[in-house]
């Protein structure tokens, strides 16, 4: 994947997280980043205020 796919890609999931996509109330406190990049993969890391685990649903 190029990282010109992966920047849109991380820019995509932050707002979509960013705009209220999550039913329960917390705050991010931590924004979204891009970590351990792979030819097939790449891990979006966060924090919330939460403390649970959280989840990216693709496809």
């Amino acid at each position: 994947m190029e990282i010109r796919i992966k920047v849109v890609l991380f820019f995509v999931m932050a707002f979509h997280f960013m705009g209220g996509a999550q039913n329960v109330t917390g705050e991010i406190l931590v924004q979204p980043y891009l970590q351990d990049a792979e030819p097939n993969s790449i891990k979006i890391m966060w924090e919330t205020s939460l403390g649970e685990e959280s989840l990216v649903e693709w496809g």
